[in-house]
């Protein structure tokens, strides 16, 4: 029984801890884009609104990437997360119209024309790398954190 109590300590202490330094690691990545590339944290789905544990990438105030599981409000999902096992997720791709309310279509990577060049670079990288990344989230190895971060990773390479 001990043996549970403290298995249980160490996964809380594990999620913990990677919520608590991802951020920091992102937003000190994020730095190196002006204000093209934001890092905009939120609640969890159907999570109270005063804990934003989860995480979008903005790109140009218009284009939105996230990294969430299927059926995020589903007891089957959270119960899996919180035992450390992956459950299928999706990248969502939002573009916010000119009131910057959210479309939820999807997004095909297609530029609009509006904004500056090097947004259109970003945003046509990242289109591109969400449609190779993983698509098992798991709250340590593949979250919406190290999503990302390996996106902003991603479109400051140069090709």
């Amino acid at each position: 029984m001990r043996c549970q109590g403290v298995i249980s300590w160490f996964r809380a202490f594990v999620a913990v801890s990677i919520l608590t330094l991802a951020p920091s690691t992102v937003h000190s990545l994020q730095a190196l884009f002006d204000n093209r590339v934001k890092i905009q944290p939120s609640p969890l789905i159907g999570g109270p609104e005063w804990l934003p544990v989860h995480c979008k990438v903005v790109l140009g105030d218009r284009y939105v990437f996230d990294f969430i599981p299927l059926n995020a409000a589903s007891k089957q999902t959270i119960q899996r997360l919180t035992g450390l096992q992956a459950v299928p997720a999706i990248v969502r791709t939002i573009q916010k119209n000119q009131s910057q309310a959210e479309v939820r279509t999807d997004f095909t990577g297609k530029w609009d024309g509006d904004g500056d060049e090097l947004t259109k670079t970003y945003v046509e990288k990242a289109v591109r790398f969400c449609e190779d990344y993983d698509r098992d989230l798991h709250l340590i190895k593949n979250n919406c954190w190290s999503f990302a971060f390996d996106l902003l990773v991603h479109i400051s390479q140069d090709e």
